[in-house]
């Protein structure tokens, strides 16, 4: 499925000039590739993008203010200094909104930084919506109450979310996960039982999740016997260099 920009209302919302304008912000590689494709479904209908992401939203042909991918940490403030970065960022993102007044904000995944940004567009006059939303039902559930009171819209990328939304006085579509239109076809015999590995996307997630999966491959592989036949696939994000 595609995502529908018709979906975003901007009503109530003038332009300075004939060409609607969005800010999209996106911070992990993940969250940067889907945000190029949601650049590119704006741009098709005549919108103008800016914002910040990585070197797939600056591919699409959105005017990218800084790459913040490469930055990316597990919870935004590792390492430590990438403190000092972000808070400079979130001012150059104040001086840009009140410059140029983009028409919407659409954040995407990253709630860490992103969280930061939903004051900001608001309080502007500036529709904010959230695409990829953080998974309040695994965990923190109370960010529910900053999306309430700053978020117009919310797009979630599992069904379940936007009853969980609803539910709770949020608007709320559920467009379709962005990876089953990208997803191509096995290139391995599927009829083998494979067993994926998907440590992550940053190398703070790699140090931590890989050692943990090996003992679990260990375990595993001691018991195929009883288990039947089985490989494993690990799967590595073009993010990460070679290590």
């Amino acid at each position: 499925m595609t995502f529908d920009i018709s979906k975003i209302n901007t009503a109530n919302v003038k332009c300075q000039d004939l060409t609607p304008s969005v800010f999209i912000s996106a911070g992990d590689f993940s969250g940067d590739v889907f945000a190029s494709r949601l650049a590119k479904t704006f741009m098709n209908a005549g919108w103008g993008v800016a914002g910040v992401g990585g070197a797939s939203l600056a591919a699409s042909g959105a005017d990218v203010m800084e790459d913040i991918v490469k930055r990316s940490a597990i919870g935004f403030i590792e390492p430590f200094q990438n403190i000092f970065f972000f808070h400079a960022l979130l001012g150059r993102i104040k001086r840009f909104c009140r410059r140029y007044r983009p028409d919407a904000a659409v954040m995407v995944d990253f709630w860490g930084f992103n969280s930061l940004l939903l004051p900001l567009f608001a309080k502007s006059g500036i529709p904010v919506f959230y695409y990829i939303c953080p998974q309040i039902w695994a965990s923190r559930f109370g960010r529910i109450k900053k999306i309430k009171k700053y978020v117009r819209k919310v797009f979630p990328v599992f069904p379940f979310e936007e009853k969980i939304y609803l539910e709770n006085g949020i608007k709320a579509f559920f467009p379709g996960h962005p990876l089953a239109s990208m997803l191509p076809e096995p290139a391995y015999n599927v009829d083998s039982p494979y067993i994926g590995l998907l440590p992550g996307s940053r190398s703070g997630e790699l140090k931590k999740h890989l050692p943990v999966m090996v003992k679990i491959i260990r375990m595993l592989s001691s018991a195929r016997c009883a288990a039947g036949n089985f490989r494993f696939k690990c799967f590595k994000a073009p993010s990460l260099g070679k290590e």
